[in-house]
């Protein structure tokens, strides 16, 4: 993170951004894969304050620190619960290491008194045929429906691709994601492509942005 820039500000959270991007596209081109903390997937978070972990390393004891001189990226911890959970190549494994990585992304964003949190993936990509005219609600329901008839195995369902993905959540810069599809024969990432801006609670990660609005 260059010296001038400031977390607090919209710009200084979309350069942040930048800069992440490219380091997962050649993270990717290094390893053959994006790997962040040992896992497909980790989270940054922009924080104020330090945060403390305990003896335990269990998620309940984590603690508010001393306020930094300036808002600064610090990679999301990984609770002791984490590491106990089953592998993440199965439906049931990954829904569960999902959601207690939510539990801890939103921890240290409370801890640390963050303004914006940033996570990174590379992921299967399979989109559900949906109906053209389904509201977003029907939407929501007929994908959810969908993924309930895929084999447990996510590699295996039909027709998957693979993205690189980036979310960001900021207080001043609100919700925005970016996905870069991969293509293999020969192996290459495509080009990022930013998603549609959302003021839906639906699939936040923190509660740092004012969902209303």
């Amino acid at each position: 993170m260059g010296p001038g820039t400031d977390l607090l500000t919209k710009q200084g959270a979309l350069s942040y951004a930048e800069r992440k991007r490219a380091e997962m596209v050649a993270c990717w081109h290094e390893k053959g894969q994006f790997e962040m903390n040992g896992f497909s997937y980790g989270a940054w978070v922009l924080g104020t304050h330090e945060v403390i972990n305990s003896k335990t390393g269990k998620l309940a004891d984590w603690k508010t620190g001393p306020k930094l001189p300036r808002a600064a990226a610090m990679m999301c911890k990984l609770p002791k619960e984490f590491h106990e959970m089953p592998g993440s190549k199965t439906m049931r494994g990954h829904t569960m290491q999902r959601e207690m990585f939510s539990q801890a992304l939103k921890a240290m964003a409370k801890l640390t008194r963050a303004v914006g949190v940033i996570f990174c993936a590379e992921a299967w990509v399979a989109e559900p045929p949906l109906s053209r005219d389904a509201t977003e609600d029907q939407a929501h329901d007929q994908a959810q429906a969908w993924r309930d008839t895929q084999p447990d195995d996510m590699s295996e369902i039909p027709g998957r691709m693979e993205a690189l993905f980036i979310q960001l959540e900021h207080q001043a810069a609100g919700r925005l994601m970016w996905r870069a599809m991969i293509s293999r024969d020969p192996d290459r990432v495509g080009a990022w492509e930013e998603g549609p801006q959302s003021g839906d609670a639906r699939g936040r990660m923190t509660n740092l942005v004012d969902w209303r609005s």
